[in-house]
């Protein structure tokens, strides 16, 4: 159960209440997949389960207390196929198990005053049903919440097999043993499922909201508002900016309204604005990173074109007579402004411009310019999305 509520809900929540820079949805059908994918982990786990032993005792007319102990417990089969997750509208999840089936195999020994007995035993449980409420909402940290919104749990039949040992002996007290088994299921099942709550609470309030990206830049991804929750979908906001590590750097520009598609087919929908884009190339840009000096010794071995007076002198040809000792050659290439990407309908355009200054390298070291200029580029990306695949065209505009 923790497996599938984990798996569901691992999301980073907050409650800042500002427009966000990534949106994400999860439909109806991606709740469905995720309660498919957490049972089939569930499934592939069940052997490392560990299931603490059991200790009791029990009154057995003519033969007075009877002292058990079933120990070396194991999850052998667990059938919960009949299981559902539905939204709940402002609320969060429904969890529904309805004729879930489980098996349990151990060794059982007990002591009267009398005698001793051990054997293997197998237990059977049928007609488990739990239905169980999972609210989803964020705190003011940016962190997830989730809190218990009730649970209601029945185990309609619980069967005792024994294999071995002293089993022919210990049939003739099954009724006796059933009891406090039954009674040991049926109040175990919300408790677990309360359990598995507040260790999904721990696990989401330690989740980080801030992240290392580079050597300049953090980004921020805690929720901004609280979850969108209705009957047919799951709505989270994320804050996602890029922000300086040695100072914040705030973009000038704000969050756009980001409208996810209403379409039920697909698992997951994420909008991401093209704010949560450009703050990178801002704080990039502020952090004064995007700049470059380039030499020739940098420059490929194999390249015709080389950074001296020689090779320039093809485009400035009176290099070679204001510096008639060829010095090396210093090429500095800066941002002149933060990139940009601006986004429409099937279209990306990106935006960067660059001043580029020549030096000449003297003697004691100084740099004597040559020549400076500015260039600026822009990238047109047309997005081709089919139902099997994505592509992009890029298409250089100036």
């Amino acid at each position: 159960m923790k497996c599938i509520l984990l798996i569901i809900f691992y999301l980073p929540l907050s409650a800042a209440n500002q427009e966000p820079g990534v949106k994400g949805r999860l439909t109806s059908k991606g709740l469905q997949y995720g309660l498919q994918a957490g049972l089939e982990e569930l499934q592939s786990r069940l052997s490392s389960f560990q299931i603490p032993d059991v200790t009791g005792s029990i009154s057995v007319a003519i033969l007075g207390t009877i002292y058990y102990s079933v120990t070396s417990l194991q999850i052998e089969n667990l059938d919960l196929s009949n299981s559902n997750l539905s939204f709940i509208s402002d609320t969060g999840v429904n969890m529904e198990i309805s004729n879930g089936q489980l098996s349990i195999t151990g060794y059982l020994r007990i002591e009267t005053v009398l005698f001793s007995a051990s054997t293997n035993l197998e237990v059977v449980v049928s007609g488990l049903s739990l239905t169980g409420i999972v609210g989803v909402t964020g705190d003011d940290t940016g962190h997830g919440k989730v809190w218990d919104g009730g649970c209601n749990s029945e185990v309609n039949n619980v069967n005792i097999n024994f294999h071995g040992g002293s089993g022919w002996f210990l049939r003739m007290f099954k009724s006796s043993i059933i009891g406090p088994v039954y009674d040991a299921l049926t109040k175990q099942l919300c408790p677990q499922f309360e359990k598995a709550l507040e260790q999904m609470e721990q696990t989401l309030s330690s989740l980080p909201v801030v992240s290392i990206m580079d050597s300049v830049a953090s980004l921020e991804y805690p929720l901004v508002d609280l979850p969108l929750i209705t009957e047919q979908s799951l709505d989270v906001f994320i804050k996602g900016q890029f922000i300086g590590r040695s100072q914040r750097w705030d973009p000038p520009d704000h969050p756009e309204k980001l409208v996810l598609p209403d379409i039920d087919s697909r698992m997951v929908l994420l909008a991401l604005s093209q704010f949560s884009v450009n703050s990178a190339g801002y704080v990039h840009y502020m952090s004064g990173i995007l700049s470059y000096n380039v030499t020739d010794d940098l420059i490929p071995k194999q390249s015709p074109l080389r950074l001296n007076t020689k090779s320039l002198s093809t485009f400035v040809p009176e290099i070679l007579t204001r510096f008639p000792d060829s010095p090396p050659l210093l090429l500095h290439i800066s941002a002149h402004s933060p990139p940009a990407v601006n986004c429409q309908p099937d279209i990306l355009t990106v935006d960067a411009s660059a001043d580029i200054h020549l030096y000449a390298m003297a003697a004691n070291h100084s740099l004597v310019p040559i020549f400076q200029m500015q260039a600026g580029v822009e990238t047109q990306v047309d997005i081709q999305l089919s139902e099997e695949s994505l592509g992009v065209a890029l298409s250089l505009r100036k």
